[in-house]
């Protein structure tokens, strides 16, 4: 199944929670993500174990965790 939404996101094995920062949440124009990850799983953008990143969308996201998903 392709993952389009920040809840399927969220599901990912390798994800333990997404916190969302920006307007959604605080009323600020600046929109991130942070995707904190089990401490089990190496953390694609810093190269240690768990922690988390930072994201600008769902597909800066998907890009960091390598996964690529077929366009339909």
């Amino acid at each position: 199944m392709k993952i389009t939404t920040w809840k399927q996101l969220e599901k990912h094995e390798l994800i333990h929670e997404i916190e969302t920062h920006g307007k959604a949440v605080h009323g600020h124009d600046y929109n991130r993500y942070m995707i904190w990850l089990y401490d089990d799983v190496e953390n694609p953008v810093t190269g240690e174990m768990g922690g988390g990143f930072y994201a600008e969308d769902i597909n800066d996201a998907l890009s960091n965790l390598g996964i690529y998903q077929e366009e339909t």
